[in-house]
């Protein structure tokens, strides 16, 4: 039984619908039950029960998919990682980060210098969550990744890169609007904007450890995709929010960015697999470092 089959049991399984997993998986419908269907015909059993509710897993399905997933991931990891292999024989190096991380200039700054001291080495930049980046650095599909900090998958190292300060951002209804003396009771009674935890768990625990040693319980509104889109969203009315200093450098419209009460500071690391990196890889490490 190919790859290429399990691909399309899993699919079905995880989207709970021929109909969506065939969406999923780019293909017309009756294709992918005749190829559940032969599946089923090669393993003698029933894998699904089809009802108007969608199609479920049976017991033996379920069994049958806890052996197929690390089968599929261990193959797309071997894979993944020759792919590794040959970017570092060429000189590639392909970089995960979450959004906002390339407004920092001490980055932007070791990239440009790696590109002086190595101009032969070409980058590849994915943009992502940090949970997202983290599962495919894990995978083999990346090289290194650049998130805020700090991280706990223990498959993984990090290595500190930079730290920065927290600003608060606060909305003002007017232009130019001076500031009110009572701005740090407003940030937290009022709505406080912020990203979903996936997007950057240590970015959001630092944030909400901070409210609440604060004393303060503002409404949560995660309603931002990332961090670099909450200053737009404070402008517009929609609450206060705290960001890192970088942040504010992406925009200024109708808001003010004022210190944090006792000071809080975030940092930015590197994360590379535990394995021994390669010399692009450690070398990149080693300049963000300086």
């Amino acid at each position: 039984m190919d790859l290429r089959r399990l691909r399309m049991f899993m699919a079905v399984a995880e989207q709970g619908s021929i109909t969506d997993a065939a969406k999923y998986l780019h293909m017309e419908q009756p294709p992918l039950s005749r190829q559940i269907s032969s599946i089923e015909e090669d393993l003698g059993v029933k894998l699904f029960t089809r009802s108007r509710r969608g199609t479920e897993l049976t017991e033996i399905g379920g069994l049958f998919l806890q052996k197929v997933i690390p089968l599929v991931r261990e193959r797309d990891n071997l894979f993944n990682y020759i792919k590794t292999l040959k970017r570092s024989h060429e000189g590639v190096i392909k970089i995960g980060f979450v959004a906002g991380v390339l407004a920092v200039g001490a980055i932007v700054s070791g990239i440009k210098r790696i590109k002086e001291m190595k101009s032969d080495i070409r980058f590849e930049l994915i943009c992502g969550t940090s949970e997202e980046l983290t599962e495919r650095l894990i995978g083999h599909d990346l090289d290194i990744v650049l998130l805020w900090g700090p991280i706990s998958n223990k498959g993984l190292v990090s290595y500190d890169i930079y730290e920065e300060d927290m600003l608060a951002v606060i909305h003002l209804p007017k232009p130019h609007q001076s500031l009110p003396a009572d701005i740090y009771k407003n940030l937290y009674t009022s709505d406080l904007i912020i990203f979903p935890r996936e997007f950057s768990g240590g970015l959001y625990d630092s944030i909400i450890e901070h409210t609440v040693s604060a004393g303060t319980s503002p409404v949560i509104r995660p309603i931002a995709p990332d961090v670099t889109c909450i200053p737009p969203l404070v402008a517009a009315g929609l609450g206060n929010a705290i960001v890192p200093l970088s942040v504010t450098k992406t925009y200024s419209g109708d808001i003010c960015y004022v210190p944090v009460p006792e000071r809080l500071r975030c940092q930015i690391v590197a994360a590379a697999r535990k394995e021994v990196p390669s010399q692009i890889v450690a070398l990149f490490v080693t300049v963000l470092r300086r």
